[in-house]
Order: C-alpha cells, then structure tokens, then sequence
C-alpha cells in the first residue's frame, strides 16, 4: 500500500535536463542560463557549426557518463557568421543534434521582442537598436539581457515565426537572412 508522502513524491513534474552548447562566449549562455524552471546547462565551444554539433555530442556523453543520468534535449546554438553558406547549411540540417541558429546574428532574436523585422541589417545597426530599445548600450556581455526582454517573449516568438514562414520551403538556411530558429528552443523551454 502506497502512502500519502509516496503519492505526494510521485505527482511532482521532474525538471527537465537541457544540454545547451553555444558558438558564442557569452551573451548566448548568459540568455539561456536565465531559464531556470529547468535544469540548463548550457557550454561554450569555440568552433565552426559543424565541429559545434560533433562536440556537442561528446560533451552530452560524458556529462551524462559523470552524472548518472541522460538529458531530456540537447541543443546546438550557433549564428551564420562568417562561416561558409555550405558549412552553415550542413549544420542547420544535422540530423544529430537539435540546432537553434541565427542568421546573421543572435541579436536578431534579441530584436524581434520590439520589432519585426525582415530586412538584413549589420551587426552595428543591431547593436544601435537594441541600444535604443534597452534604453542604455547594448553589451553583448550583459548579465540582465534576459531581463530587459522576459515579459515580450511571446512577441518574438510571434516574429520570429512569421520571419521563417517568410520564405519560400526550399530556401537554404544561409539564404534566410535575416532568420532565427532560437524561437523554437525558447518554445520548449517555456513549456517544458
């Protein structure tokens, strides 16, 4: 016969295990670290998307190897950058690993919480932007990026939906520019 403290024990939602690996130092871990309903660990690699996500996969092995337990997800987060559309595009379509990509940059989903937008635009015009929108320097470093957009969260996600819908099925990741895909990790961190 099961108790009252055993069935108390056995109706309460286990946290989720995300294993985030990033291509960027630190404004991308600094964002995803702020989901704290759940347990994210999230881990900077320096390399090209496509090592990114052969990484990744070694990393998730080990830490679950040292751990004693698997993660729920793992993801690879990485922005087009100057890596080549081939390359690029290989890692986007990696059946191996779940990827949240950028194209040109993370800041394009940082913008889409006040704007909509659809047109490429410089790294520089994003960082004038979202400083306008912060209302102080945008710093890619800042540990409250998370906190400056938390409550607008549904509106990039809206955005960044429409943006992908955008264009045509058969458009090569390299070719969507701008495009974000970090709005679907975003989806299941909220809802998980």
């Amino acid at each position: 016969m099961t108790t009252s403290h055993e069935r108390k024990k056995s109706i309460i939602p286990q946290r989720k295990r995300f294993l985030i690996v990033c291509h960027g130092e630190k404004t991308e871990p600094q964002y995803f670290r702020q989901f704290k309903h759940h347990s994210v660990h999230v881990q900077y690699i320096n390399a090209d998307p496509k090592t990114l996500i052969q990484k990744a996969k070694r990393i998730r092995r080990l830490k679950e190897k040292q751990q004693g337990w698997e993660f729920d997800q793992c993801w690879c987060v990485f922005d087009k950058d100057d890596f080549s559309p081939q390359d690029f595009n290989e890692a986007v379509s990696s059946k191996k690993m779940r990827v949240a990509y950028s194209n040109e940059a993370i800041e394009l989903w940082f913008l889409l919480h006040f704007d909509y937008i659809c047109t490429g635009i410089t790294r520089n015009q994003y960082k004038e932007r979202l400083s306008q929108k912060f209302g102080k320097h945008y710093e890619k470093n800042d540990t409250n990026i998370y906190d400056y957009m938390k409550d607008k969260i549904d509106v990039a996600i809206r955005n960044a939906t429409q943006l992908y819908d955008s264009y045509p099925q058969h458009t090569t990741p390299s070719d969507r520019n701008p495009c974000t895909t970090v709005h679907k990790l975003v989806e299941i961190l909220r809802n998980n």
